[in-house]
């Protein structure tokens, strides 16, 4: 079997997603990637990423694929969880403040960095509308850094959040207060409360 067989194979096999990574563990040189490219067979998408023409574009899971140390965060999770309606300018991502953050900004990400020991701090799998898994924090960790980067956002934003956070039928508030309690914030979030709920 050929190079060009052997990435047709592959090809077939996967999800229609290729990465530059398994063709070269697969000892394909990288220049078929390129043919395959130009004959219209694979899509280039993102650094190191292509797809098939038969394959759903699906943004989110393209993100992931770039790093394992990807978490989906602040609007973006917003918006998965239902929490707003409001579809944001970029999509949002944290990552350990030791990750190189360069690639991930200049692709037009926004890109928030945290202490590597608060990184995986309500980490969850959530399915994309394609069925990839992505990690996204859950809603309590998301509402924490909402009201945590509060300064950023408009007041009202915050309110409305925490809003819609108090009719969801699935909420936690005593892991949303112990989340609070480990970024250092839970004296702030308990002020937002008490006013919405009064």
């Amino acid at each position: 079997m050929n190079y060009e067989q052997a990435l047709e194979k592959f090809i077939a096999e996967s999800d229609g997603t290729i990465l530059t990574k398994d063709v070269e563990d697969l000892g394909i040189p990288r220049q078929y990637l390129n043919q395959f490219q130009k004959e219209g067979k694979l899509e280039h998408v993102s650094h190191g990423i292509y797809i098939t023409a038969r394959t759903k574009l699906d943004q989110l899971y393209y993100i992931q694929l770039r790093s394992k140390q990807i978490i989906f965060s602040g609007k973006t999770a917003l918006v998965l969880h239902h929490l707003v309606d409001t579809i944001p300018d970029k999509i949002y991502v944290t990552v350990p403040q030791t990750y190189a953050t360069n690639r991930l900004r200049e692709s037009g990400l926004g890109v928030m960095t945290v202490k590597p020991e608060l990184h995986e701090l309500g980490k969850i799998e959530y399915l994309t509308k394609y069925n990839h898994l992505i990690q996204i924090y859950d809603k309590e960790r998301t509402i924490c850094d909402i009201v945590k980067a509060r300064n950023k956002l408009e007041k009202d934003y915050v309110y409305s959040v925490l809003k819609a956070y108090t009719k969801e039928k699935e909420k936690d508030y005593h892991k949303l207060m112990n989340y609070a309690k480990k970024l250092r914030i839970r004296s702030v979030l308990s002020q937002y409360l008490e006013i919405l709920m009064a």
